[in-house]
């Protein structure tokens, strides 16, 4: 256990800059905030924090902003802006007490839109399921200490089988459509700021919803790529029958087949991983 960090009457830390709006006109009421996390090694040596209030704000009138606070010396931090209708930003920052930290003056860039469906290959919307868009964002690293890279997800309407993303940065991207069933496929996109994007998004492999079949995801914590190996990976009815699954498409994914209606309970048996039921 990390002990606790000890009181100082350190003076207050300070994050302070000016956000405009591509044209030139002030970003007035764009929200900004701190956001804090535990370091280790820091607690290690600085011990945990009391309690502790994140410090937020608004842009004034003229784009301009300051936070001032009592920085816990445990944490890791992220400073993060956004303005309607633009792109959210990102930034890694240290601060230390009675340090002040100018961002400068920084341009919000409009966001783009990407609104599209899921489609078989035959062009017929994949409609139902727990599907996901995810969204890989090239923002170019022009040195002002941004965050690299930038992931977005959308949510998968099931009755239309579509989906929409507001305030994507502008540049290269990749959508990627994920199901629990581990189907996936990808579209490469270049986009401008400020675009609204139509697009399909071709599932060329998808097979119609199967009531007789049931998909499990089962990773290890610490290593979301490795799972049980699938002949431990067992189901079992009521009656006493019992399934065993089948390898899905990484090592994480299985699947049983040919299941009739019923209740089952699912076993994962591995010699490598604690027994779970």
């Amino acid at each position: 256990p990390h002990p606790p960090e000890a009181m100082t009457n350190a003076p207050l830390a300070e994050i302070r800059g000016r956000f405009l709006l591509e044209g030139g006109a002030p970003a007035a009421g764009a929200d900004v905030w701190l956001e804090g996390e535990l370091h280790e090694a820091r607690a290690d040596i600085f011990g945990l924090p009391g309690e502790w209030t994140a410090p937020s704000g608004v842009a004034g009138a003229d784009g301009g902003f300051s936070l001032r606070f009592d920085p816990p010396r445990a944490f890791h931090y992220e400073f993060g802006a956004r303005a309607e209708g633009h792109v959210t930003v990102y930034w890694d920052v240290e601060p230390e007490p009675g340090a002040v930290i100018d961002l400068g003056t920084f341009t919000l860039e409009r966001g783009a839109t990407i609104a599209g469906r899921l489609v078989d290959a035959s062009g017929t919307p994949i409609l139902g399921g727990d599907w996901y868009v995810g969204i890989d964002a090239s923002v170019p690293d022009v040195g002002d200490g941004r965050l690299q890279p930038y992931r977005l997800f959308a949510d998968v309407d099931p009755a239309p089988g579509a989906f929409r993303r507001e305030n994507i940065p502008s540049g290269a991207c990749e959508i990627t459509a994920v199901h629990p069933s581990n189907e996936i496929e990808s579209l490469k996109l270049q986009l401008r700021s400020g675009e609204e994007r139509t697009v399909d998004l071709v599932v060329p492999d998808h097979q119609p919803h199967d009531p007789t079949r049931l998909s499990v995801t089962a990773s290890w914590t610490p290593d979301p790529m490795r799972g049980p190996a699938p002949e431990n990976v067992r189901l079992r009815g009521d009656d006493g029958r019992e399934w065993t699954a089948s390898a899905g498409s990484h090592s994480t994914s299985f699947a049983f087949e040919g299941l009739p209606p019923g209740h089952f309970t699912l076993e994962i048996a591995d010699p490598s991983f604690e027994p779970w039921s």
